[in-house]
């Protein structure tokens, strides 16, 4: 996942060229080829790389199985309060840091997943194994 704070830049990733700016957060799928180079003078960004899985289904990610774009617009800024706490704490190496970042995490992609939703998931998700259905609502939930 990337925050771009400042600047932009072009990104090819798996062949698909996307111009990106501040105030947009990337998802970029794990095993993805990625190239970029910036447009403007400047550019600041945080990069908070994650694994994560859903075991069940491994020949997809959950990138994939969850049909989630590779941009979201930052419109209100909650997610970059978020990144500033993560990098308040990203040198402190206790296992309750380890604990608060991962929280944090979870809520970041708690509200990029939120986003735009006013109800519980519906007709997109019905076809779906109830396992899939527990991983979702355990997302909404933390």
């Amino acid at each position: 996942m990337w925050i771009v704070h400042r600047g932009s830049f072009q990104l090819e990733i798996n062949q698909t060229t996307i111009r990106c700016k501040e105030g947009q957060i990337l998802i970029l799928p794990a095993q993805s080829v990625i190239s970029f180079h910036a447009i403007s003078d400047q550019l600041s960004l945080t990069s908070i790389n994650f694994d994560a899985e859903i075991s069940l289904m491994s020949n997809r990610s959950w990138v994939q199985l969850l049909n989630i774009p590779l941009v979201f617009e930052d419109d209100s800024n909650s997610i970059e309060q978020v990144v500033q706490e993560m990098l308040t704490h990203e040198r402190c190496a206790t296992p309750y840091v380890h604990l608060l970042q991962q929280s944090l995490l979870l809520r970041i992609l708690y509200e990029l997943l939120h986003r735009g939703r006013t109800d519980e998931p519906s007709s997109s998700y019905s076809h779906w194994d109830k396992r899939i259905h527990t991983i979702i609502h355990f997302l909404h939930a933390h």
